[in-house]
């Protein structure tokens, strides 16, 4: 098994990631492992708070935590959806 946790800097952008660029590189990673034997498991970021995200960057983080459950779903991938999971506890109970 090999965890993949990738995105949250590709999604600065300052870094210039193109969204389609940032999937195919993911795509391409989850292949690879495959090919050697491994089994991928991706998994989104955790809840970072968004209003104190840079301007433009929590749109973008959020379509690219979008873009991993969407490789995910096309490549039959487990994901963990740590943002998912974790943005209820982050809104309700962050001081």
């Amino acid at each position: 098994f090999v965890i993949l946790t990738i995105g949250g800097n590709d999604s600065n952008p300052s870094r210039g990631m193109p969204i389609n660029r940032y999937q195919e590189n993911l795509e391409r990673m989850v292949h690879e492992i495959r090919k050697v034997g491994g089994e991928p498991i991706l998994q989104t970021y955790y809840a970072p708070d968004i209003a104190k995200m840079q301007p433009g960057r929590a749109e973008i983080f959020q379509d690219f935590m979008e873009a991993i459950r969407g490789v995910a779903r096309r490549s039959d991938c487990p994901v963990i959806d740590h943002l998912a999971r974790w943005e209820f506890l982050r809104v309700n109970h962050y001081p």
